[in-house]
């Protein structure tokens, strides 16, 4: 089967998703089921669930993945990765800008089936790390890329202009580069914030384009309950034409004649062999360790 765009009067429509992942190998799952039920063309999400060099869940054939670097997490054994950018849809050319991804920063382009080009970037701005250095790599990607550019981050910042509850002065610096880039913000007022954790709700997660790219956004809006984060899925499209046609992932697991018996006697000597290691170990190596032994 082929796939081939519906072209409509407008030319077609890119489903867009964006999301924190919290690094959960359930998220993962709900993505993809998202993904599937919703027929979204590209994800772009910051602090994935990566094992090593794999999006646990997501290695599906037709899928194809833009991971940035990362790095190995000095209390663990996992390689930490900021951002990534997936490609669910088989119909979708997808040039992985290799020459302009870096640590938590995934880049890539997209063609549609007639010809258009759009520039992808999912950035993470990690808290720890200085805004303004996160911004200068942003500010070089994105002149990099010219015009035609979607940036989804999670940039760890507050200000009113993506409709927080108050601004900071992470937010000032990004809403100065915004300015100097003339950037436009995607974000709308919504009932929902895009991150609801144990301290509280704000927003935090922003969509921006190039002026050339803003008029084709629509219909952004946070949604609740879909992905096990501590922040919420956030959707829209590109285009206002008619979607393109997707393939939908075949099931990659048979369990209905799997050996329990025997999984669960190996499943106990691996973890027999840790023992001490999870005693001793603190959740992210114990949660690796795990995943280790069922594997």
């Amino acid at each position: 089967m082929t796939n081939q765009a519906d072209k409509g009067e407008g030319g077609t429509t890119l489903k867009i998703v964006q999301a924190i992942m919290a690094r959960t190998a359930t998220a993962n799952e709900d993505l993809l089921l998202y993904a599937q039920r919703e027929k979204v063309d590209v994800a772009l999400l910051q602090e994935p669930y990566v094992r090593y060099g794999r999006l646990v869940g997501l290695e599906a054939s037709l899928i194809r993945i833009i991971l940035a670097p990362g790095f190995r997490n000095r209390r663990g054994h996992n390689i930490i990765h900021g951002a990534t950018i997936v490609v669910f849809n088989p119909a979708l050319a997808v040039l992985a800008r290799d020459d302009l991804t870096c640590d938590n920063f995934a880049v890539a382009t997209v063609s549609t089936t007639e010809g258009s080009e759009i520039n992808l970037i999912s950035a993470y701005f990690k808290y720890r790390d200085p805004t303004a250095g996160l911004i200068n790599t942003l500010r070089r990607i994105k002149r990099a890329c010219g015009n035609k550019t979607l940036i989804a981050a999670d940039i760890n910042a507050f200000s009113t202009d993506w409709f927080s509850k108050r601004t900071d002065h992470r937010g000032i610096l990004v809403e100065s580069f915004i300015q100097e880039e003339q950037l436009q913000l995607a974000n709308r007022v919504s009932p929902l914030f895009t991150f609801s954790g144990p301290r509280g709700e704000n927003n935090i997660d922003i969509t921006l384009t190039t002026m050339d790219l803003f008029t084709e956004i629509n219909d952004w809006k946070v949604i609740d309950g879909e992905i096990t984060s501590n922040h919420r899925l956030i959707a829209y499209n590109i285009g206002r034409g008619k979607s393109i046609k997707i393939l939908k992932s075949k099931k990659r697991f048979a369990t209905d004649k799997a050996d329990w018996v025997l999984f669960n006697a190996e499943l106990v000597t691996r973890l027999n062999q840790v023992r001490d290691d999870l005693q001793h170990a603190d959740l992210e190596s114990r949660t690796e360790l795990l995943m280790d032994a069922i594997n």
